[in-house]
């Protein structure tokens, strides 16, 4: 197993390590093979990639055209007590820093 791993530039993990075995009439099963290579402290150096690079946490300023999308907030609607809905004539503004005041009034269907 050293062998197969230092040829491989110390790049090989358990799954790639146990195929390789197969590949030579060696069948061993993943936990054994995982069990063996941390008794010989064969460690791939390579670190493991994120798997989700897009999601790095980064503000960036919101393009022209994007649409802001957000959920009722609670103490709202059915959740208050009594329940209270909106109704004709109400207005509904959303402000968002930077960007401005989107008002929108509310008329009967």
């Amino acid at each position: 197993m050293a062998d197969i791993f230092e040829s491989n530039h110390r790049c090989y993990g358990y799954r790639r390590m146990r195929a390789s075995l197969s590949s030579q009439c060696m069948h061993i099963c993943e936990k054994v093979v995982l069990r063996l290579m941390k008794q010989e402290h064969l460690i791939a150096a390579t670190p493991k990639r994120r798997r989700y690079g897009s999601y790095l946490g980064e503000i960036s300023p919101a393009p022209e055209g994007d649409v802001i999308v957000t959920g009722t907030p609670g103490g709202v609607g059915a959740k208050r007590t009594p329940p209270v809905w909106m109704k004709a004539g109400d207005v509904v503004e959303i402000e968002v820093d930077a960007i401005g005041i989107l008002r929108n009034g509310i008329r009967a269907e």
